[in-house]
């Protein structure tokens, strides 16, 4: 066999999200290329860590608590000597500068950023701070990145904004299609286990409890339909910032009884089963992994109609598609898919379908594949598997 393509995948690591979920099933579905030599550095130990030293391939943990910014790229050079990867892949703004620095000092290699998503908004320090990051990602990223990612045709426009539109390619997210089979028994030990009874009307929502998730419209569009006598009950799946705030909104609409949070989830599919419709009332998003997840399962969706949402859904045919920000028009999608059954039955079988064509984790995988091997990069031109 001719010498394989080496790539080594640079990540955070901290959190286990949409974009590590992704990471970890690319890579689950990347290491069946032959082609490919596969190795990950991340900066954190965590869920993302442990899931990939099951795949059998190098994984290196640096603590950036431990080392500090500088000595991740210290050792960050010190790996890249080792495996001397053709292509260094990275997924977020600081590892992505790390990765990239590394990647001057070693030379000979080439860097591919994936943007999971737009700059998210803050305020304050932690605003400042990620406006920092911003611009000192892109001018880094001007100077030694040679082929950005997005995640939908969204983020792409965007990018073509600030590169060249030949360095952009679009790769939407995908999913594990094998091991996302909707199951009766969980959705029943689920809803048993959070005391939901059998006529109820589960509204469920998985994601970080941030702004710009915006999980207290669904809690807003949800008491009025309880006000209009529905037995409607929220399930909000993650947890973050707005947590408090949240918790403090639902005893303000009179609405404990109604919303339960379950916090953060290691098994997110199992309370997607337990759902009977899945809503995300974001303000922006790339391509939410929760979202297809949500699709493949057969699970009916209401979404807002933002980022690369609309890529996936379209009105009517897999899925609702409301406006972000509009209260009324998300409480009058989850009315309708609740009042007409069969409506709500079809729109999840075609959402599943709507998976299987243009986001699964094989697709993803073998439009990766294709993309690094079309870079130009020195190795030889004959790798096979």
């Amino acid at each position: 066999m001719s010498e394989r393509l080496r790539v080594c995948h640079v990540a955070m690591g901290d959190l286990w999200a949409g974009a590590e979920v992704q990471l970890a099933t690319l890579i689950r579905y990347l290491r069946k290329d032959q082609r490919l030599s596969l190795s990950v550095v991340l900066f954190n130990e965590g869920k993302l860590a442990d899931e990939l030293r099951k795949l059998s391939i190098p994984v290196r943990v640096i603590e950036e608590s431990r080392v500090g910014f500088f000595g991740l790229i210290r050792q960050l050079i010190v790996w890249f000597k080792e495996f001397r990867p053709h292509i260094i892949h990275t997924h977020k703004y600081k590892d992505n500068i790390a990765a990239s620095l590394a990647s001057w000092v070693v030379g000979g290699v080439s860097v591919v950023r994936m943007v999971h998503g737009l700059p998210e908004p803050f305020r304050g320090l932690k605003g400042l701070n990620m406006k920092a990051y911003v611009l000192l990602d892109g001018f880094i990223s001007r100077w030694r990145v040679g082929r950005f990612v997005a995640v939908s045709e969204n983020v792409k426009v965007a990018l073509t904004k600030q590169y060249s539109a030949d360095h952009v390619v679009c790769i939407h997210n995908g999913v594990d299609l094998e091991s996302l089979q909707y199951d009766e028994r969980k959705r029943d030990d689920v809803r048993f286990r959070l005391g939901f009874g059998r006529e109820d009307i589960v509204v469920g929502a998985v994601g970080r409890l941030s702004p710009v998730k915006a999980p207290d419209r669904l809690v807003r569009a949800a008491k009025q339909l309880i006000q209009d006598g529905y037995r409607v009950r929220v399930l909000l799946v993650g947890d973050g910032p707005m947590q408090h705030e949240l918790r403090h909104l639902v005893s303000e609409l009179n609405l404990d009884l109604h919303v339960v949070f379950a916090g953060h989830q290691e098994h997110v599919p199992d309370y997607l089963c337990a759902m009977d419709i899945f809503a995300l009332s974001s303000l922006h998003e790339g391509i939410p992994m929760a979202l297809l997840e949500a699709m493949a399962l057969g699970r009916p969706v209401v979404a807002t109609h933002v980022g690369g949402i609309p890529e996936v859904i379209q009105h009517g045919v897999c899925g609702l598609l409301v406006q972000s920000g509009d209260d009324v028009a998300l409480s009058n999608a989850l009315r309708d898919l609740i009042e007409h059954a069969e409506k709500s039955m079809l729109l999840g079988r075609a959402g599943r379908a709507r998976v299987e064509q243009e986001f699964s984790a094989a697709r993803m995988a073998e439009r990766t594949s294709a993309m690094y091997l079309g870079l130009r990069i020195p190795i030889p031109q004959t790798v096979s598997s």
